[in-house]
């Protein structure tokens, strides 16, 4: 049945009736994993009225099911008693561990203390001391065991009382007088060889095992290499300790793959939607505030090449593309050398072989995204512009850098027995950012000074500049490029001043010597011709008079405020 929204409301409201009839009605029919399912989206209290109707052994499968918060939760609400009774006694080993670890240390020796199976009991505090990311703090106790020197009746009779304490029977032990494993019985081998004399000469020697402290991460990729839906653990001394079934790795290898793409996403804790501010912003706060850093960083290294961008500032437009591409191409290195670590189809000491393999796809991925951006440049600036090259080669170079670092890092964190999908996430982007930007930028510090006018600087200025005539000395100004203007010494700024201030003097000079020329043929043979070509030029004669004693005056306070500028350069100088 599908547990639907309308499903639960109907759940919500026979509990909130007291209607158990009706509630029990709708979970008859429903797996343990349906039932944790519809209590997950229950409050703790309604989830609580759902179990009083449940049978101890459902009861106890609908909790291993439930979502680990929910359920720590809704235990807090349960004394140790009835957490014992109901539901610790008719669990397996392994799923009991799972439960008691999710309590305190107070609760956890109280529900102990009620557990009526002195045996089971024992088996959870044995368990209890592994790691739980090993195989010991992973494995189950529930399994079928038979000695070797038993005949094949003894051998049936003790497998038909041993099963009967079991749900499942993946595979029977075969262990010697000290408990240790000496093979599997092969449940063929009963019907096809009834008579045979003892077990040990039907047994399958040599089983595939692990230690109780193999991590959990090889115990996944042996049953996965194998084949097997359950492997044997064994202590230190070969001796059999207990099983790993499938369902057990199956659970675990989904918890892994949580744990590492939220580490790979910059989450520095496993964390849930449901988790409360706190902890969500813990986990996400650490990788932010690292990535505050690199932008910063970033923002350093640019600022340190005002020069570079003033000489060509259509070099800005790429750094986006320069950061983006390195950050990019890295991540992806580092995501196929993770994924290979991670199901053992690449080892620590490849790193070489895997380094100059990634190196040339590396070289061919380089070379088709530059010369793709050669011909864009090209076709937007022009063959002979800075840009058009500089770009194509710094993403190469940047290209090339992240596809080799997002190889190394993680193979050398393997080696060093850390966590390699830290490399995955923003780590390499952060670095591959600021060293890409690096190459970038020292590589444009090296380029000729042509600098490339954008259509937009062009139509600005056609708009905003107006047609006014140049004095010979704002011509000597603007014919220089800006970016020859580099960085002068004191009194190389005063002698260049010092140049201007003469250039402006002369011009005003030759403008107000050519208007009294203009102005003594008034009075001599040549008047009317003047007057005429005066008129001819759009003047009126009557304005021509006053017109040069008005720029005569101009003149005038002109040359006594260059005299005044050249008094006080000489006396700063």
């Amino acid at each position: 049945m599908e547990i639907n929204e309308e499903y639960i409301d109907r759940v919500k409201n026979f509990i909130e009736q007291k209607d158990a009839e009706n509630v029990k009605a709708l979970l008859i029919d429903l797996h343990p994993a349906d039932i944790a399912e519809l209590c997950n989206d229950l409050a703790p209290e309604e989830a609580r009225f759902v179990y009083r109707l449940l049978d101890n052994e459902t009861a106890a499968d609908v909790l291993v099911e439930m979502d680990e918060d929910v359920r720590k939760e809704f235990l807090e609400l349960l004394p140790s008693e009835t957490i014992a009774k109901r539901f610790v006694d008719y669990m397996d080993t392994d799923d009991a561990v799972d439960l008691m670890r999710d309590l305190d240390e107070e609760k956890k020796e109280e529900v102990l203390s009620h557990i009526e199976d002195i045996e089971q009991a024992g088996d959870i505090v044995d368990l209890l001391k592994y790691d739980e990311d090993t195989a010991g703090g992973l494995m189950g106790t529930e399994m079928v065991t038979v000695n070797e020197n038993w005949s094949m009746p003894e051998c049936l009779k003790e497998m038909r009382l041993q099963a009967e304490q079991l749900d499942e029977i993946y595979y029977v032990y075969v262990i010697d007088d000290d408990e240790r494993l000496q093979g599997v019985f092969p449940l063929k081998k009963m019907i096809t060889s009834p008579s045979v004399s003892k077990v040990k000469h039907v047994m399958r020697k040599d089983p595939i095992s692990v230690h109780v402290d193999t991590p959990t991460d090889e115990v996944v990729q042996i049953i996965e290499k194998y084949d097997l839906v359950a492997v044997p653990v064994v202590d230190s001394i070969g001796r059999l300790v207990g099983q790993i079934t499938v369902d057990d790795v199956m659970d675990e290898v989904r918890e892994q793959s949580e744990r590492d793409y939220q580490l790979a996403s910059g989450l520095s804790q496993d964390v849930e939607t449901d988790d409360n501010v706190m902890r969500q912003t813990s986990a996400r706060l650490p990788w932010l505030l690292i990535g505050m850093l690199g932008g910063i960083g970033n923002s350093m290294i640019l600022g340190n090449f005002d020069a570079t961008f003033a000489a060509h500032p259509e070099m800005a437009l790429y750094i986006p593309l320069i950061g983006g591409t390195g950050g990019n191409v890295g991540t992806q290195s580092s995501a196929i050398i993770v994924q290979g670590l991670a199901n053992s189809s690449l080892d620590a000491k490849d790193t070489f072989k895997q380094i100059a393999k990634e190196s040339v796809v590396a070289v061919i991925n380089a070379t088709i995204i530059s010369l793709l951006v050669y011909i864009y440049n090209f076709v937007r600036f022009g063959g002979t512009a800075t840009v058009t090259y500089s770009v194509s080669i710094s993403l190469f170079a940047v290209v090339m850098f992240a596809s080799i670092f997002g190889t190394l890092v993680p193979m050398t964190l393997e080696k060093l027995k850390v966590d390699p999908a830290i490399a995955t996430g923003p780590f390499i982007s952060i670095t591959n950012d600021i060293i890409g930007m690096m190459m970038y930028m020292s590589h444009d510090t090296n380029l000729p000074d042509k600098p490339v006018e954008l259509e937009e600087d062009k139509k600005t200025a056609e708009v905003s500049e107006p047609a006014t005539t140049e004095t010979p000395a704002e011509a000597t100004l603007t014919d220089k490029p800006a970016e020859s203007v580099q960085k002068l010494t004191k009194e190389e700024i005063l002698n260049k001043l010092k140049e201007i201030a003469t250039d402006v003097e002369n011009a005003a000079k030759s403008e107000i010597d050519g208007l009294k020329q203009a102005f003594y043929k008034l009075h001599n043979s040549e008047q009317e011709a003047a007057k005429k070509q005066f008129v001819e030029n759009g003047g009126a004669i009557e304005e021509f008079v006053p017109q040069a004693d008005a720029l005569e005056e101009e003149f005038k306070n002109t040359m006594s405020v260059i005299k005044e500028k050249r008094s006080a350069l000489n006396a700063e100088q």
